[in-house]
């Protein structure tokens, strides 16, 4: 059993990461990825530049010297799917490690880190991707899961609602055509 956090109170710093695509050639990687067959992935420029901004936002969140709340809103993996052949590695495994290994330093130099669960393709049923990133970093989960697919949760008396599909995209149904607004304004009507 845990215990129960404190509440939030005054300022904080709420940093939202999201689609982090570790293991994807176009996602955030590490300089250097050693790979299970003894081989090493350099990142490539692009990446080297989206590693910069990862380390730049988080030197300025930790620099207000404020509690800082973490939203990791899914997709930290990029998994192997639909025969890719833009990742670094098919192991979804190696792809979750990275994908810790980038967060951990930040881990206990936050008060809360919530996570969500993705899209199947990349992060696999029932957001295992996701899940085994939470449960690596330590994330705030509840009932016995590290990662959510919906979260709300209240940060110094601001409610914080998310969910990486929020649940207003048109999908398959003729009658859920057209934009998000209008699809919003269908679901209030017909609910």
């Amino acid at each position: 059993m845990t215990a129960r956090k404190k509440s939030l109170t005054g300022k904080v710093a709420v940093l939202i990461i999201s689609d982090t695509h570790v293991g994807s050639t176009l996602g955030l990687c590490s300089p250097l990825v050693h790979l299970d067959d003894g081989g090493i992935y350099h990142s490539s420029e692009a990446q080297k530049r989206v590693y910069e901004h990862w380390q730049g936002i988080w030197k300025r969140t930790l620099d207000l010297r404020l509690p800082v709340v973490v939203i990791d809103n899914a997709d930290a993996i990029e998994g192997f799917h639909h025969n890719t052949a833009q990742i670094w590695g098919t192991d979804p495994r190696k792809h979750i490690d990275v994908a810790v290994d980038l967060r951990m330093p930040y881990r206990n130099k936050v008060e809360r880190w919530y996570a969500l669960r993705g899209t199947t393709a990349h992060v696999g049923a029932s957001g295992s991707g996701d899940e085994a990133v939470a449960k690596e970093i330590g994330a705030d989960g509840s009932n016995g899961t590290f990662s959510h697919y919906h979260l709300k949760v209240e940060v110094s008396s601001v409610l914080i609602d998310v969910a990486h599909h929020p649940g207003i995209s048109a999908g398959k149904r003729p009658w859920l055509d057209g934009n998000a607004l209008r699809m919003m304004g269908r679901g209030i009507i017909l609910d």
